[in-house]
């Protein structure tokens, strides 16, 4: 039987809504890669299928995390919580700490003195102190400490792209070398050298 499709934003009445699908029980139900999947009743919300684990939401507007099967991993403790990536997700307890915590469900590490982070990429993830970006290996270890505006995987396994004062820079993991941000631009990055592009004095 059809079941209509309901995963859209909209603005109604002044405050934002989400479209969830439902079950014709009332369950929020998601899509695995092969089926419907029907999550307990007191599931509110959900955020993507990652890793085989899904984000959730409770009424009281705490998130948590659980299996497709409907196991709870993670407990209703968090005020955000990021998808699963690399084994690995970011979330923001109700005390306002952000704690890196594995696909079992604990808390790696707590990172309190920072804000945000973003999804691991490659076994390193960015992450903020305020305005100020670093970066912390999968077991939440300081790589880089905060001292960026932004750090980007290079799509170049070993090299992340490091930005500060709208200038780009170049960070090599296995040897922990900084060149530091002082060119327009990183082109490209060869076997035997790195392109980068300056200006004309």
């Amino acid at each position: 039987r059809p079941i209509r499709t309901l995963m859209s934003t909209s603005n109604t009445k002044n405050y934002e809504c989400k479209k969830v699908r439902l079950n014709h029980q009332g369950c929020v139900i998601i899509q695995t890669d092969s089926d419907l999947v029907s999550l307990p009743s007191y599931v509110y919300l959900v955020q993507n299928v990652s890793e085989g684990i899904v984000c959730v939401q409770n009424l009281q507007g705490f998130w948590g995390a659980m299996t497709i099967n409907g196991q709870q991993i993670i407990p209703f403790e968090y005020i955000t919580l990021q998808d699963f990536n690399e084994g690995r997700t970011f979330g923001i307890d109700k005390n306002k700490r952000l704690h890196l915590l594995s696909l079992d469900g604990k808390s790696i590490k707590i990172l309190d003195t920072f804000t945000d982070a973003r999804p691991f990429i490659h076994g390193y993830a960015s992450i903020y102190k305020n305005e100020l970006c670093g970066l912390v290996d999968s077991f939440g270890e300081i790589v880089l400490l905060p001292d960026f505006s932004d750090i980007n995987y290079s799509g170049i396994a070993d090299y992340y792209i490091l930005t500060k004062d709208d200038k780009e820079g170049i960070f090599q993991v296995s040897t922990k070398t900084v060149i530091p941000p002082l060119y327009q631009r990183i082109v490209s990055i060869e076997k035997e050298y790195i392109v980068v592009e300056i200006p004309v004095l």
